[in-house]
């Protein structure tokens, strides 16, 4: 079984695969780098649905290069799951036992100089302009795209090989050819050169239905007037596959997407994340020998069971956040949270944070003497645009500084604890904290801060 995934950035993932991106060019002339040579493996694990970072991969030709500027020739990086693979060539591509394989298919998917080419429609041909006596020719405009006498190429002498097993990613910018190239793989768009190799077999000319493959698309491409279980049974039930078998296949499926309860409802009744669980799960249920995916992962939900956290305006959700993930959320840089402790000293409450105690404004010490329960352990959180440098502050020492203009950022270690601390310049002496490993002081003020329960970790307030 083969996967291939066509995104429009890499993004970073916490489990670890067998990926390969393959990065498709520029629609412009770029000077070409050699900081990711083809076939080089590097300790990076990249699969999509989790947007934490992004990987950047050169694209584009040399400029000495004559061919269209969408050439798809560039840097590959691969990763595998064997920790014992060593940088090499090519034949370390394949990690044996490093991807699951689903089902007893087999497959290797092969693309040899595959082209594309739109035809001009009527009228569309560029007319040559005849030029009046002594008339200057007139500067074309420059255009992105390669124009020959057949029509415009989408995508120019494509060549790749998928081996069985493998998890390919297709990365480049909107409009490069990624689901151009996709469509030619299923079927639905015509190869107009070049050949497409599927378990050693020519499927240039065979119908879409007959190339075992199942495709997953960005717009989810459910039936309306289906429910969610009809439309992963659909494939199956035009395949005569038995009743029981069909309604296995499809809540295993639907088990594993986390869509279960939903078996029953039709699309309109689901969100845009939940209808393409249901697309991916279609898919899912065919155990293909190829899947092809157009960005699946773009329109989910990062939980389905998820709720309202806060209803306010801006402004207000940043002033006063309702719970712990409200306040880490909104604002950045992120919110600095320490633990801390509530207590009273004296008659003034007091939350001691870092060692240093601070005493909480007179609005949150009535607000505090009429509660049943005051909890002890608590969170306090500073937006780092409220901390500020003070001689008789907590001990720090910065880590890193970024000058930002207007302010300073200082990424500070405070006892083994990291702060961030926005400063604006006007207030301070850059040079005196600009750089790594100075030492400062920082705090709060009180009726900036605030607190949560450490065990429900809503505000306190």
């Amino acid at each position: 079984m083969i996967c291939l995934y066509f995104i429009s950035c890499a993004r970073k993932s916490k489990r670890p695969g067998f990926v390969r991106l393959v990065c498709f060019g520029e629609k412009k002339s770029v000077k070409t780098t050699n900081d990711f040579p083809e076939g080089i493996w590097y300790n990076t694990s990249i699969l999509a649905g989790v947007y934490q970072s992004t990987l950047m991969v050169p694209c584009g030709q040399k400029k000495e290069d004559k061919t269209s500027p969408g050439d798809s020739r560039c840097g590959i990086v691969e990763t595998c799951r064997n920790a014992s693979a060593k940088p090499g060539g090519r034949e370390n591509a394949h990690c044996g036992g490093s991807a699951v394989r689903v089902g007893n298919t087999m497959a290797e998917v092969k693309l040899v100089n595959v082209k594309k080419i739109y035809p001009f429609v009527s009228g569309e041909e560029k007319k040559s302009k005849k030029k009046k006596k002594g008339e200057e020719p007139a500067e074309e405009k420059k255009v992105n795209l390669q124009i020959t006498d057949k029509g415009v190429v989408a995508v120019q002498e494509f060549n790749l090989d998928i081996a069985d097993k493998e998890f390919i990613v297709l990365v480049g910018p909107s409009g490069c050819g990624k689901s151009t190239t996709l469509r030619m793989v299923a079927g639905l768009e015509e190869i107009s050169e070049g050949e497409l190799y599927i378990d050693g077999k020519l499927m240039n000319d065979v119908a879409p239905k007959d190339r075992d493959i199942a495709m997953v698309f960005q717009n989810y491409a459910l039936y309306p007037h289906m429910t969610v279980y009809d439309n992963m049974a659909f494939s199956l039930k035009l395949k005569k596959t038995p009743k029981a078998e069909i309604d296995r296949k499809v809540r295993e499926a639907a088990e594993i997407l986390d869509i279960t309860q939903y078996l029953n409802r039709k699309p309109k009744a689901l969100s845009g994340g939940q209808r393409q669980r249901v697309a991916i799960g279609r898919a899912i249920v065919r155990n293909p020998k190829v899947f092809l995916m157009d960005e699946p992962l773009s329109n989910l939900d990062a939980k389905l069971d998820g709720y309202i956290q806060q209803i306010g305006t801006p402004q207000e959700v940043f002033n006063h956040p309702a719970n712990l993930f409200v306040a880490g959320f909104i604002g950045t840089p992120q919110m600095n949270f320490f633990d801390a402790t509530l207590s009273k000293k004296g008659d003034k409450y007091v939350a001691t944070v870092q060692g240093k105690d601070f005493e909480l404004p007179a609005d949150k010490q009535e607000a505090l003497k009429k509660m049943d329960k005051i909890p002890t352990d608590i969170i306090a959180g500073v937006r780092p645009v409220h901390v500020h440098l003070s001689d008789d502050g907590i001990d720090a020492t910065v880590d890193v500084s970024e000058l930002m203009g207007s302010e300073l950022h200082l990424h500070v270690n405070s006892n083994g604890k990291d702060v961030v601390i926005v400063v604006p310049t006007t207030d301070i002496d850059v040079g005196a904290v600009h750089g790594g490993h100075k030492p400062v002081k920082y705090s709060f003020r009180p009726e900036l801060m605030h607190f949560f329960d450490k065990e429900t970790e809503k505000n306190i307030f």
